[in-house]
């Protein structure tokens, strides 16, 4: 229950409502939309949004309702390119939605189908607005005295209108528009009205002339920023957000507030901003026509519903947030984890952290927060029970038992996450997630001493060790007496049981695996003929080569890098095959994006972000995909330098992720990805002498410690460049949180075809460092 003078934005939020609406006896906080597409999980924001904020009135001891408009009796106004058969669709434009057929059979309208789908998900995450289909409250002429009064007021609601307008509305402009009669088509033009109930109007579609009586026929509607305004005091509502464009100056909340004040003579309801949700594997902000979303009941799938309720209501609504579903989610859980054990104060914070998470929980909770702390399965141990059993079922089971879970309640939650895990690895997790026990295990490429130590390690779990804690010294016992780090160890291991370099903790695994069924794959590996050793997910190790340093990797746990050798290229300056690419490239680039703001692009935003971080103004040194995006949105010519540069730019630009390439007879190898040391100099590309580096920058360097490039790929060192000359390269590939391990894995790719297109050569090595 909230406390007097609580800080969660909600219930200052709610404070607000009731100061501007003290004697309201009903609190009606609303939201909608247009449904002409899928109801996304960036559309959910305004709608958990609008129930939390219901919940803190409630909460105050106000009765409040969340209302919901489905705005279904707007035309349509472009045609869908998800939808099967999209120019069978075109004869429906300029119709209301609600009067289209559902592409896809199965409801009875267009705009149907994406309510019910929504409807359906949402009270799986505790919200139960009450639906309004403006439909039927238009047809139903339940609005014709509000819009019989707005064309009363007419010559007022133009004055407002035109304070935020370019271009002024028409002296005889009439704040309606009409579906015709004909054709059922909103290209009509008001052209009268006898100051009653009857407009008359003609059809531009149709070319017919007719009138219409809105209180008697439901053909008649009012423009969008009137429809808002006038609907808020039809319903009485005391709050309604809206989006980042809805609230900028001038936007539809300042006229709606405006028209709400100067004609409607109410409120205007107290407002708020929420800002975009972005899904990493979108990369950049969702479009229900596109059909590049994530539904809610897609995070169902992966999230329980508490956990999906939390990472909205965690955040201010004005705070921009990703959803991810790749590794994510682990820590997500975790997070949420925590946030419980606050709240049932099984974990110590400060006062106001405790009422602040506290808060956070209470607003997270389906219904009513539990009254005890709910059993918290360790999140990575359910992902290694969901690879090992395959089934939720077995997962969990094993699981309780041992764990000795008994309660119900706990393993129907163990049981539901193992799911939900199982979910995770099938549809979204990294490779490294997913691994399965080796029918052919071999020992090919190990030492003697692995080998041996593998023997004793069989041994050892034919004893009595019951626990994590018994097992852990063993390992380090066994590695020990065989001259061997733990680096070493470890590895072999992994080798023998799922083929990977890295696997899950050992112990625990042991044991839930069964400390029997793991000496025997360990000793069919030791008696086998040697089979050869398979790749780790089909490329060869890195660390030979690159690494990011631990440094770097906890100040930006999410960045990640891919790298490739190729042998034996031709650069030349330039070639007409590569111009012909350029100017294609270049030319679905400026289609793609004339119309977004770059830096508002997740996968772009996140390289500046990183740079601020490091001490670097991404103003002056932009990251090379905005900076040469931006040159292709200007409509300048990108810069020819060879053909080896040109045509990685050129796969900067197509994939939004940064790299670069150098040429290797200077360098020395490994290479790494560290944070530069105060005093370390770098010789810019065709710079005359060596500048200092500020500490702290993110640097590519040698073993040698020569810098070779500064601020990720940005710029690049005249001792290693690109010439004529060059013969091996290295390129290198820079991956962030925001860059999906597949989408690094596809930028890498694209780079190394086309190099070995445009410039010969041979790939050495693909490696990534995940």
């Amino acid at each position: 229950m909230v406390v007097k003078g609580s800080l969660y934005w909600a219930d200052q939020l709610a404070d607000k409502i009731i100061e501007r609406f003290p004697t309201a006896k009903l609190h009606t906080v609303a939201a909608g939309i247009t449904p002409s597409g899928t109801i996304h999980i960036g559309h959910f924001r305004e709608m958990i949004t609008t129930d939390i904020i219901c919940r803190a009135l409630r909460d105050k001891g106000k009765k409040a309702r969340f209302i919901y408009s489905w705005d279904d009796y707007d035309r349509i106004r472009k045609v869908p390119k998800n939808i099967p058969n999209p120019k069978a669709f075109e004869k429906y434009m300029y119709m209301p939605g609600v009067d289209a057929p559902d592409p896809w059979g199965c409801h009875k309208s267009y705009t149907e189908h994406f309510e019910k789908e929504a409807e359906a998900a949402v009270p799986l995450v505790g919200i139960h607005p009450q639906f309004i289909y403006q439909s039927k409250m238009y047809r139903s002429s339940k609005y014709a005295d509000e819009i019989k009064f707005v064309l009363e007021n007419r010559f007022e609601i133009r004055k407002i209108l035109n304070k935020y307008r370019k271009e002024p509305l028409p002296p005889n402009w009439y704040p309606a528009a009409i579906y015709c009669k004909k054709c059922n088509r909103e290209q009509t033009q008001v052209t009268d009205w006898d100051g009653e109930y009857t407009l008359t109007y003609s059809c531009n579609a149709c070319k017919s002339k007719g009138e219409t009586n809105f209180k008697k026929e439901g053909l008649t509607k009012l423009p969008w920023r009137v429809d808002w305004a006038m609907r808020w005091r039809y319903e009485k509502v005391t709050s309604e957000g809206g989006g980042k464009e809805h609230n900028t100056p001038g936007g539809s909340l300042d006229t709606g507030h405006d028209l709400c004040k100067t004609v409607f003579h109410y409120g205007p309801p107290v407002r708020f901003m929420y800002d975009y949700v972005i899904v990493k594997s979108v990369g950049g902000k969702m479009s229900s026509s596109l059909g590049n979303v994530i539904k809610l009941s897609d995070a169902l799938e992966v999230y329980l519903p508490e956990v999906v309720r939390y990472m909205y209501a965690g955040r201010k609504p004005v705070i921009e947030f990703s959803v991810g579903f790749d590794e994510d989610v682990l820590k997500v859980y975790e997070d949420f984890y925590r946030c419980e054990r606050i709240y049932f104060g099984k974990e110590q914070v400060i006062p106001r952290d405790k009422a602040h998470w506290s808060r956070v929980y209470e607003m997270s909770a389906v219904n009513k927060p539990p009254r005890s702390l709910p059993i918290q399965p360790a999140i990575r141990t359910c992902v290694e029970f969901m690879n090992i059993y395959r089934d939720p079922k077995k997962a969990s089971e094993e699981y309780a038992k041992q764990f000795k879970v008994k309660k119900k309640a706990d393993v129907d939650r163990i049981l539901l996450i193992m799911t939900l895990m199982g979910n995770w690895l099938a549809k979204y997790a990294p490779d490294r997630y997913r691994f399965e026990l080796q029918e052919n295990p071999t020992t090919e490429g190990l030492s003697v001493d692995q080998r041996e130590a593998l023997k004793d390690l069989a041994k050892a779990l034919g004893k009595s060790y019951k626990t994590v804690d018994q097992l852990i010294p063993v390992f380090g016992n066994i590695a020990k007496a065989h001259n061997l780090t733990l680096k070493e160890f470890f590895p072999a291991v992994y080798q023998v049981l799922i083929n990977r370099e890295r696997g899950p903790r050992l112990a625990p695994f042991v044991l839930a695996v069964g400390k029997n069924k793991i000496a025997k794959i360990i000793n069919k590996a030791l008696t086998s003929k040697a089979a050869p050793k398979k790749q780790v997910n089909g490329y060869k190790p890195v660390k030979d080569i690159f690494e990011i340093q631990k440094e770097v990797l906890t100040k930006f746990p999410g960045l990640k890098a891919g790298i490739a050798v190729i042998r034996g290229v031709n650069v030349q300056k330039q070639t007409p095959e590569l111009e012909k690419l350029k100017k294609q490239v270049v030319g679905d680039l400026i289609k793609e994006f004339k119309d977004k703001e770059l830096s508002e692009i997740p996968v772009l935003a996140e390289y500046k972000r990183i740079y601020r971080a490091t001490g670097v103004d991404p103003t002056k040194r932009k990251p090379s995909p905005l900076a040469l995006l931006l040159r292709v949105k200007k409509g300048q010519d990108l810069y020819t330098v060879n053909t080896l540069v040109d045509v990685y730019n050129l796969a900067v630009m197509k994939t939004q992720v940064s790299m670069g390439a150098f040429d290797m007879k200077n360098l020395n190898f490994p290479t790494y990805l560290r944070f530069s040391k105060e005093g370390e100099q770098f010789t810019a590309l065709m710079a005359d002498k060596p500048k200092t580096v500020s500490d702290g920058e993110l640097v590519y360097a040698d073993k040698k410690n020569m810098i070779f490039c500064r601020d990720l790929n940005y710029r690049d060192s005249d001792f290693t460049k690109i010439t004529d000359k060059t013969k091996d390269t290295i390129l290198y590939v820079d991956g962030t949180s925001v860059t999906s391990e597949k989408e690094l894995k596809d930028a890498t790719e694209l780079a190394v075809k086309w190099i070995l297109k445009y410039c010969g050569g041979k790939v050495e090595k693909i490696a990534y460092t995940f």
